[in-house]
């Protein structure tokens, strides 16, 4: 297999090709369909700085699912190009790459690659935002619910937690975490720590709110300037002002400050 950086992907490449970067996501087992069908996505990020979502399907779940942790970098090859589907996901890469069983997929020796490039929006501008829209936020976390375990009307295992998250711009919003990301240990939401999401889902449900899907990457505490801004307001004057809440409580009030 000939390695190429993810830009020169196309169905034009033929079959003997593979990438390699650093998974920036990775989303939990989903079953699908009544044959016991399983699936998986990670979104890679190469060293020219490109992105790629990667589905892995049935007997690859059981093969690679651990290989391809979130932060671990990775080989990936002998799959299928499709052509991407932007609705689900912020990766801009016009192609996805689907896996199965014989794909080749290994774990190798950690590259020198940085998290994700981000897009932020502050919470302000949320009012204004389409419903369904895929956007990146960052802000501090003002508290959080426990853990929620339940079935789906389909019968799906689902998980689930919410943050109450802030900015300085002076508002507040909830953002529902799923799966892998909501069974994070409690602890991580202790002491107020700054949250960066790339792709969370704008909903109107309840005012405005926000949740995370398979593709969402999560940063707790990352080390860049905006998580440095906002920690500083926060200290200073952010944790004494009353914020405009942006989502409402099922009865329509306003859950305060």
């Amino acid at each position: 297999l000939n390695l190429i950086p993810i830009s020169r992907l196309s169905p034009y490449v033929g079959q003997k090709w593979k990438i390699r970067g650093k998974v920036i996501s990775r989303s939990g087992i989903k079953h699908w369909g009544k044959e016991d069908g399983r699936l998986f996505t990670i979104t890679i990020l190469d060293e020219e700085g490109n992105e790629i979502r990667c589905t892995f399907f049935n007997e690859a779940v059981d093969k690679f699912f651990e290989v391809v942790s979130e932060g671990s970098s990775v080989e990936v090859g002998a799959g299928r190009l499709k052509t991407a589907n932007k609705m689900y996901s912020r990766v801009k890469c016009d192609y996805e790459i689907n896996l199965g069983g014989d794909a080749h997929v290994k774990k190798i020796p950690r590259l020198d690659i940085g998290g994700p490039r981000y897009e932020f929006k502050p919470l302000t501008g949320l009012e204004s935002t389409e419903p369904n829209t895929l956007i990146d936020v960052i802000g501090i976390v003002k508290g959080s619910t426990d853990l929620r375990e339940f079935t789906s009307r389909n019968g799906q295992d689902l998980v689930k937690r919410e943050l109450t998250v802030a900015d300085d711009s002076g508002c507040q919003v909830q953002v529902t975490i799923w799966g892998d990301k909501a069974r994070q240990n409690p602890s991580a939401w202790e002491n107020h720590p700054i949250v960066a999401f790339r792709g969370v889902k704008v909903s109107n449900w309840g005012g405005r709110s926000l949740g995370t899907n398979p593709s969402t990457t999560m940063d707790i505490e990352p080390d860049m300037e905006d998580a440095k801004k906002i920690r500083r307001w926060w200290d200073f004057q952010g944790h004494k002002e009353t914020l405009k809440c942006l989502t409402l409580n099922s009865d329509g009030t306003n859950p305060g400050g």
